[in-house]
């Protein structure tokens, strides 16, 4: 029986401005199930409040998908770079309050850490989506994808967030680094030069808008 199709607005949506980027990740979620992997794994690298993570793992309860879902971040208290100020929470504090009690066939984990420090801990697993959104500093961002992009099987989908070209030049990284020491954002640049990623993956869609997403999907 073919599984009924997600709909973004009934899967608690907080924030409806971003209503198209979420219906881009859960048509990935959907093109990557096609795979029929048995447990596939769902990773999401930086986790901010979780409310991506939140929709994803209630899309594949509502799906009824015997899978795995890992979010993956440092768990540093929260930083608001444009008023210079701390908003006084980690992610580990929201993925307790609305991820961690989600019932249903998808098991899900948050697991503290650098991503691109943590990546052995997935090396056995069936990874055929993974969204990075952590740090957006060209070091972060060019470790993440070659730690990760090699894990990911055949057919597999990389998601990478913050591809838009104005908002790579113009912002700061968000956290991991002294906040005294901002680093500019560096998303673009780091995809040019991961070679891996240009070697063993073909651009399946570019989200131009907001913030911008590229996916890439695996040989």
């Amino acid at each position: 029986m073919k599984p009924e199709k997600l709909n973004a607005k009934e899967l608690e949506i907080h924030r409806p401005k971003m209503l198209h980027e979420t219906e881009t990740r859960l048509a990935i979620v959907e093109k990557a199930l096609e795979l029929n992997y048995e447990m596939p794994t769902f990773i999401e690298i930086g986790l901010f409040n979780c409310r991506s993570s939140e929709i994803m793992i209630n899309a594949l309860n509502k799906l009824g998908v015997d899978s795995n879902y890992y979010g993956v971040d440092i768990d540093d208290v929260m930083w608001d770079w444009a008023k210079r100020k701390s908003y006084g929470w980690r992610p580990s504090e929201h993925w307790n309050k609305i991820c961690a009690n989600s019932s249903g066939p998808c098991r899900h984990k948050f697991i503290k850490g650098s991503s691109h420090e943590i990546h052995h801990t997935f090396d056995n697993n069936n990874i055929v989506w993974c969204l990075i959104d952590g740090c957006h500093c060209y070091d972060c961002c060019i470790s993440d994808i070659n730690a990760y992009a090699p894990k990911i099987v055949s057919g597999g989908f990389l998601l990478i967030h913050d591809t838009n070209l104005k908002a790579s030049s113009t912002q700061k990284s968000q956290h991991y680094h002294d906040i005294n020491n901002c680093r500019k954002f560096g998303v673009v640049e780091g995809i040019k030069d991961a070679t891996f990623l240009h070697e063993n993956f073909d651009l399946f869609y570019n989200h131009t808008k907001g913030h911008g997403m590229q996916v890439w999907r695996r040989n």
